[in-house]
């Protein structure tokens, strides 16, 4: 059975580096576990998660050899050019989650599902993926460099962030390398190579 987390509410609303709070840090910090890929090439990471009145909140550390990525402009399929970090994100009681990615060269891809089985359409080709791809910026980000990898400071909106509400969270990560395959890794503990897969998500509440 997953632990619920019970994420209390922080007065931060300003997207800097500088305005990112030390009390964050420790009131709920997911580790990303091995998924798939090259095990001995797994570099760890850690996710920091809190919430305003307007918004979630995530600082991930990310420990990366050499982080790369070709990309040359947002929404293209950053899992195919190199590393991405990505956030599933459900607000209960919708059946509607966001998928969103930010490469180390600060691009992003967002996409909107509208339920669980959306994601079975597209993988069995009777969907394309780009009908559930939104160009509206559906949150904000930044990206630094870090002495041992990479970091992403994001602020996701939603209007069903409010004191109660409960949510399913879970932060992934492609980490790309030379002449490997890509390690996958996740702050859920999937059973599967599926990082779809709700059941494995984090539940968390909100609170005051």
């Amino acid at each position: 059975m997953l632990h619920a987390y019970r994420l209390p509410v922080s007065p931060s609303s300003v997207l800097e580096w500088s305005d990112l709070p030390e009390e964050a840090e420790r009131r709920c910090s997911l580790p990303l576990h091995y998924v798939a890929g090259p095990e001995q090439a797994f570099r760890p990471g850690e996710v920091s998660v809190w919430w305003t009145n307007e918004a979630l909140w995530l600082s991930a550390r990310l420990q990366d050899d050499e982080p790369i990525c070709s990309a040359r402009e947002d929404y293209e399929p950053l899992w195919q050019l190199g590393d991405v970090f990505e956030t599933f994100l459900k607000v209960a009681p919708s059946e509607e989650y966001l998928e969103l990615h930010v490469s180390p060269t600060a691009h992003r891809l967002q996409l909107r599902f509208p339920n669980a089985s959306a994601i079975a359409q597209i993988r069995a080709s009777r969907l394309p993926i780009d009908d559930f791809l939104v160009k509206n910026p559906l949150f904000d980000f930044l990206v630094r460099p870090i002495p041992s990898g990479w970091q992403v400071l994001s602020r996701i909106p939603h209007p069903g962030l409010v004191e109660g509400a409960m949510i399913l969270l879970s932060c992934s990560r492609y980490d790309a390398g030379p002449d490997r395959d890509p390690v996958l890794s996740s702050t859920s503990r999937h059973t599967e190579v599926n990082f779809h897969r709700q059941q494995d998500w984090t539940p968390i509440t909100l609170a005051v």
